[in-house]
């Protein structure tokens, strides 16, 4: 009998773990609602994940939030530059610093901020658009957490950390990126399947 080198469980015992995992999984994702997701889904910014439910794709998305446009006129870029705006982050819904984690811009196309939340892609591709990915260096198509970085870790204050479980993402696939497909810290009972 052999043991995996990640676990200090006997390789049956980590099959069973992880069979049961994705049986309680599957069962959990039954019971949610569905809440279909679209381009337009996206085209503001973080599509934040704060209600448990099941999250499906109705078609590719390629994440490019509050883009500039060049204008012939000027021949400058006009426009919020790929940024939270000004409404935006007076309303709440993207937090900058002092405490809030989008003042170095859009990290991610969807924030996992609560827990039993299954995204499903449907047979999509979920990636970052190439104009957002030449601006937008520091980014994860999906972050597990609400922010990218644990208390007093990275860059600058990102504001709390919360981390999550039981969470299912499958079904698809996540194209480009500039840094990572799936970022997360501390997460627990995650399957990430086709």
């Amino acid at each position: 009998m052999t043991e995996s080198k990640t676990s200090s469980l006997p390789d049956w015992a980590a099959a069973g773990a992880i069979a049961d995992l994705e049986k309680s999984l599957t069962i959990m994702e039954g019971s949610l609602p569905v809440i279909e997701l679209s381009q337009s889904s996206f085209s503001h910014g973080t599509y934040r994940i704060k209600k448990s439910a099941r999250y499906v794709l109705t078609e590719n998305i390629r994440f490019n939030p509050n883009p500039s446009v060049y204008n012939n006129v000027t021949n400058k870029l006009e426009g919020p530059d790929w940024m939270p705006t000004a409404a935006q982050i007076a309303s709440g819904e993207y937090p900058v610093a002092p405490k809030g984690p989008y003042h170095m811009g859009f990290f991610a196309a969807f924030t996992i901020e609560t827990d039993n939340v299954v995204i499903d892609l449907n047979g999509f591709t979920l990636e970052q658009h190439m104009e957002h990915y030449l601006q937008q260096r520091f980014f994860s198509i999906i972050e597990l957490a609400p922010t990218p970085f644990i208390h007093g870790q990275g860059p600058s204050n990102f504001g709390p950390f919360a981390h999550h479980k039981n969470i299912k993402i499958y079904n698809g696939t996540l194209g480009l990126s500039s840094h990572e497909a799936i970022h997360g810290n501390g997460t627990e009972r995650l399957v990430l399947q086709d």
